[in-house]
């Protein structure tokens, strides 16, 4: 009897931790996802976005983030590292107003305290750094 019971418990195991795997890998997944309604058009690294319902999604391992709309194409880009240890935990986006057009300027991941600086023209920068540019932000659904 317990040499059934042990191969039963042997067998078992492998299932168990697969099952583990696959939906511990699903929730890690939405761990840095970005849901935000934008309630105005935006630029994004060149591209015209409408007003609307977005998805952020990191590509683990690279500074490829790639924006999905509710409906349009999505629009990926290389984003650099932005925040460290003492930086916000919310997850937010951040749009810079410059003459009546926002510019995504930075994603902030849900519940990893890390973001992405999306390209934004160098002028613009350069006096969003300056305190020039006025900064919008918009909280991130979860």
């Amino acid at each position: 009897m317990l040499n059934r019971t042990r191969r039963f418990v042997l067998a078992a195991l492998p299932v168990a931790a697969f099952a583990v795997m696959v939906t511990g890998g699903a929730a890690a997944s939405e761990l840095g996802v970005a849901r935000a309604t934008v309630p105005f058009a935006f630029d994004l690294d060149g591209e015209r976005m409408e007003a609307g319902r977005y998805v952020f999604e990191p590509a683990y391992g690279t500074w490829l983030v790639t924006a999905r709309p509710e409906r349009g194409k999505p629009v990926s880009f290389l984003g650099s590292p932005v925040g460290g240890p003492s930086s916000p935990r919310e997850a937010k986006l951040v749009f810079y107003l410059v003459d009546g057009r926002y510019y995504l300027a930075e994603v902030w991941m849900a519940g990893t305290g890390a973001g992405k600086r999306a390209p934004v023209n160098k002028e613009i920068e350069f006096s969003a750094r300056r305190g020039a540019v006025k900064r919008i932000e918009v909280a991130v659904n979860r």
